[in-house]
């Protein structure tokens, strides 16, 4: 976002911190219900300002700021702050490099067809929801994993891989570049194991068309919603054998055959026009803070949390790893360093 809609959540500001209430706040799930089933009615509830906004306060879903209100009205201001920057000559397009920005560089080369001022400001707020919580959620679940005492061998063998990335891999900090991550084969098998199992979407993703429409050989009526669920897909014993097992080297070790399926049915970003365009950014941050996690440190379930898995909120429901009989929200990982 740049200098016109950064946060400052993390050195204090009040007004940022409640927008990551969003990912805490369990009556997200309420809000997601209603977002999908009763969207006019959702809508036209968050939209009430003044007296009446103050009266239908007890009827929404989740109180603001939530999903759709407060993230969305930080992505419009920051947008307003953009334009009156431009509007007074300040603002120079080769500065910045920010989402902003170049949502207005595109802006200004079209001739047609041109993005107005709302379409930017949503892209921004639509970024904004997309990055909260999807990738933290997948390496508190990777972490996890790993630090299980049953899966001590794969983090071994992690660390000796990360570890072994010579000087000129890394940055100035000594973490690893992430051209240099790309190229760590037991890191991939991880984390495409750790998004296999613990998706950070794993209920239905829903979608309608205005149409009628036929999928494979199913009439769908116009209006109808229909949607795919990588939870259920990624537990098919038929192509992933030992579904419940976090086991990377499935990555690495099965038949060409057997691994083309796997690839096929790996959905945790989605496909098609609908492909989660955040894709290369969480693989860059995950596979960096992965590596530089452990190449300095060895991580351990801490005392007391050895029967309980890590949950997730997702739409509707929670997520956990359902071998486990408890869940628990609080720190679980006892981080050690090994230099």
């Amino acid at each position: 976002y740049g200098e016109f809609g950064a946060t400052a959540a993390l050195t204090g500001d009040a007004t940022h911190r409640a927008l990551l209430n969003d990912v805490l706040d369990p009556a997200r799930r309420k809000l997601s219900w209603f977002a999908v089933h009763f969207p006019s009615y959702a809508r036209w509830l968050y939209s009430r300002i003044g007296v009446v906004g103050r009266l239908v306060m007890s009827f929404l879903p989740m109180q603001k700021p939530a999903t759709y209100s407060g993230i969305r009205e930080h992505a419009l201001q920051a947008f307003r702050n953009f334009r009156t920057s431009t509007q007074n000559g300040s603002f120079v397009a080769s500065s910045s490099n920010s989402i902003l920005d170049r949502l207005w560089i595109h802006h200004k080369s079209q001739k047609n067809g041109e993005l107005d001022d709302m379409a930017i400001a949503s892209e921004c707020a639509d970024h904004f929801l997309a990055g909260i919580d999807t990738t933290s959620d997948s390496l508190m679940f990777l972490v996890w994993a790993l630090s299980l005492s049953e899966n001590a061998r794969f983090q071994d063998r992690l660390t000796e891989e990360v570890c072994g990335l010579p000087q000129h891999y890394l940055n100035q900090d000594g973490i690893p570049l992430v051209e240099a991550c790309d190229g760590l084969i037991f890191l991939d098998a991880i984390i495409k194991g750790t998004l296999r199992l613990y998706a950070p979407l794993p209920a239905t993703e829903p979608r309608s068309l205005p149409i009628p429409s036929n999928i494979d050989s199913f009439d769908i009526p116009a209006g109808v919603i229909v949607g795919m669920s990588p939870y259920s897909l990624h537990r098919t014993p038929e192509v992933f054998k030992d579904p419940l097992t976090f086991n990377p080297c499935r990555w690495l070790d099965s038949p060409e055959e057997d691994l083309n399926k796997m690839k096929k049915w790996w959905w945790a970003f989605s496909s098609g026009g609908r492909m989660c365009i955040g894709i290369h950014l969480a693989m860059a941050e995950m596979t960096t803070l992965t590596a530089a996690i452990y190449r300095t440190f060895r991580t351990t379930v801490a005392p007391g949390f050895e029967g309980a898995s890590p949950g997730i909120t997702s739409r509707f429901e929670v997520f956990y790893d359902e071998r486990f009989s408890l869940i628990n929200v609080c720190n679980f990982i006892y981080l050690s360093n090994f230099n």
